[in-house]
């Protein structure tokens, strides 16, 4: 409960000076390795391959 937070809820979060980080990269492993299918081929993201993302530089800052 005390310090800087580092896994909650199967969320991974990385705290930089600026900015926070959010990924789930253990529990993707844990779930691969819970059906032992850590060694399955991968496949494509069925996402735009163009596709950007942008800053909402518009929109209001947050701490």
């Amino acid at each position: 409960m005390n310090g800087e937070l580092s896994y909650f809820l199967g969320l991974q979060v990385k705290q930089v000076e600026q900015a926070i980080f959010i990924h789930q990269e253990r529990y993707v492993k844990d779930m691969l390795n819970k059906y032992n299918i850590e060694h399955g081929s991968p496949m494509k993201v069925p996402m735009p391959f163009a596709y950007k993302i942008t800053a909402d530089l518009s929109g209001e800052a947050v701490d």
